[in-house]
């Protein structure tokens, strides 16, 4: 579970910074209207907190996993409408 929280956390950070970073410098520093790796990142973020839910639930922490399950569930569809919108 360790892994796999901290390989979906480096991806969508890896991703956030990416869009951060490089699509800023690589366009315009002025145009801030790319947004086409905020689904991969929202979906990442996801599975991030699904398996957080998980640990916490094996844990025996109902609330807190229930709390990431729900969170995980609303990135991971937010993440499939921007992927309709943007693709």
């Amino acid at each position: 579970m360790k892994k796999l929280r901290l390989i979906f956390g480096l991806l969508a950070a890896i991703i956030a910074i990416y869009n951060l970073i490089i699509l800023t410098f690589y366009y315009d520093s002025s145009r801030t209207d790319n947004f086409k790796a905020l689904p991969f990142m929202n979906f990442f973020l996801g599975l991030f907190m699904l398996v957080t839910g998980f640990s916490e639930l094996k844990s025996k922490r109902k609330i807190n996993a229930v709390k990431y399950f729900i969170c995980s569930i609303l990135l991971i569809f937010v993440s499939i409408k921007l992927y309709t919108v943007y693709y």
